[in-house]
């Protein structure tokens, strides 16, 4: 059978292969997209339902994520990574007014174990590396006390 022949007598006209390649990539590309959204939902889901990863120190979720994205920069962390990390799966940006006050929190559980946060004002945030350290030593401590 002519599959060109067949498309001509049926009305379809014949798409160029760069065309199709084209629409294939794009296709392929929202599906990627909405996969690595599913795959950050569940990875935030596993995240609040793990124990937690800092003895001593109550975080919540969103906390948490703000002092692993924090501990993980090396330099200034945007505010905009920040919202990156806690709310892109979500679809929308909360009032900078949420992320402040979260940090605000999260300076208080981390202040009576000498671990700051240090703001830089009009690009974002810090931890100093000695505070980067006795982070690091709590969760150690967490993995040897439950091993």
């Amino acid at each position: 059978m002519d599959h060109n022949r067949d498309r001509a007598l049926l009305g379809v006209k014949p798409v160029p292969p760069s065309d199709r390649y084209e629409s294939l990539l794009t296709d392929l590309q929202d599906r990627l997209e909405k996969v690595e959204k599913k795959i950050l939902y569940m990875q935030q889901l596993l995240k609040a339902q793990s124990r937690n990863v800092y003895p001593g120190i109550k975080l919540t979720p969103n906390q948490e994520t703000i002092v692993n994205r924090l501990l993980a920069t090396n330099g200034i962390c945007s505010k905009e990574q920040l919202y990156e990390a806690l709310y892109s799966s979500r679809g929308y940006k909360p009032d900078p007014k949420i992320l402040r006050e979260t940090i605000r929190v999260v300076r208080n559980q981390l202040r009576p174990h000498g671990i700051e946060i240090e703001t830089q004002f009009g690009k974002g945030y810090t931890m100093p590396r000695e505070s980067k350290a006795k982070l690091r030593k709590l969760a150690r401590s967490e993995r040897v006390g439950s091993a």
